[in-house]
């Protein structure tokens, strides 16, 4: 259940916006804050708040608000109150130990009317309230400032960017990007490996990229040993290979190591993975096929932990040809590792998309929720 308002603007991605924030936040209650307001008496759209988002925040402005009908019958509803209802209605929720998340501001412009106008606002704040907060501002109602299409419903989505002008606010999720299978075969792939000392995970990496969906022919696979002892021997099966020696003190780890990947590297993309995940069917192709729609793409891959002892590379592989391995992965999946994922929401404020290019780490990064605090902090 989402709650408008009638007088304010929405984009046609809004709701997937509120959506996806529910089931990757885990909140009881989602929205949007106020970010960007059109001020009608200058007829002026500002940017407000343009930093917090991806937050547990009860800073939601009441016509973005959505949650599940449940979860409002719990609570009785909404409180019968003259003003603030929104406001009580969160406040309730955390009292019963839930929570709210606020999402990015974009693809929603408050309407704030004259104060002429017969019908006011149960906010009451003049104009220069809004100003004082502005960190950027556009003549007219702007609505494309805050991501919303000034178009006829149904247009076809953008297909290629604009690399002078970038993505407004990270929204990536509206490139009209293809599926894996469809897109991003006509370029050839250089999947980038530093290992030092990796034992069999290396194995099951490489058992990984066996199983690709990507066509074999269009991906090459380029391992640098980081100084193992005893150098790599490298079972890669029918992949394409190439594997490059480098001895301990000729540079730094593996940030050189990857540099040397990339030195040798024939593709026209590079994809950097370790040796220590297993990556699903359509990773390759998922990665590569962004580069269909925007040439300077920087891509980064959903990372899962799972414990993966006892398991061998040809079991692995077996069991990705097979479609089994997702339910292995759910059964080995290693509790509170969930940190990466909203570290990069706060942090960076990137629009979390459903992710096809996953991968499967088998190290436990224990301490993840409590290093997530200390950087958010």
């Amino acid at each position: 259940m989402t709650k408008w308002d009638d007088d304010d603007h929405y984009g046609a991605d809004h709701v997937a916006d509120l959506v996806a924030a529910l089931r990757y936040a885990d909140a009881q209650i989602v929205g949007k804050a106020a970010e960007f307001v059109h001020l009608e008496s200058l007829d002026t759209t500002i940017r407000r708040y343009a930093i917090g988002a991806e937050s547990y925040s009860t800073t939601l402005a009441g016509g973005t608000l959505l949650l599940r009908t449940a979860t409002l019958r719990e609570v009785g509803g909404w409180p019968a109150a003259p003003r603030r209802v929104d406001g009580l209605l969160i406040d309730t929720i955390l009292r019963e130990g839930g929570s709210s998340y606020r999402t990015h501001g974009f693809q929603f412009v408050l309407r704030r009317r004259k104060p002429s106008a017969p019908l006011g606002h149960t906010w009451t704040a003049p104009d220069e309230y809004f100003l004082r907060e502005a960190v950027d501002q556009r003549p007219g109602l702007d609505l494309p400032f805050a991501d919303i299409a000034q178009t006829v419903p149904g247009d076809p989505p953008v297909e290629a960017v604009d690399q002078a002008s970038g993505i407004a606010g990270n929204r990536w999720d509206r490139l009209g990007v293809a599926p894996p299978a469809a897109a991003g075969n006509e370029r050839r792939i250089s999947v980038c490996i530093p290992a030092r000392d990796p034992g069999p995970a290396l194995d099951r990496t490489l058992a990984g990229l066996r199983a690709q969906h990507h066509p074999r022919d269009r991906f090459e696979v380029v391992v640098v040993d980081d100084g193992s002892e005893p150098p790599l021997e490298v079972d890669a099966g029918d992949l394409s290979v190439t594997v490059h020696r480098r001895e301990r003190g000729d540079g730094f780890g593996a940030a050189a190591a990857r540099d040397a990947a990339a030195a040798i590297a024939t593709g026209e993309v590079l994809v950097f993975l370790d040796a220590d995940v297993i990556p699903s069917r359509d990773f390759v192709g998922a990665m590569a096929r962004w580069f269909d729609v925007a040439e300077d793409a920087v891509v980064l891959g959903a990372v899962r932990f799972v414990d993966v002892d006892g398991l061998s590379a040809d079991e692995v592989e077996r069991l990705l040809l097979a479609g089994g391995w997702d339910d292995v992965a759910r059964a080995r999946g290693i509790p509170g590792q969930d940190w990466r994922a909203a570290l990069h929401a706060r942090v960076f404020s990137l629009v979390i998309m459903e992710s096809l290019s996953t991968c499967w780490n088998s190290h436990r990064h224990t301490d993840g929720r409590a290093m997530l605090r200390e950087i958010s902090d």
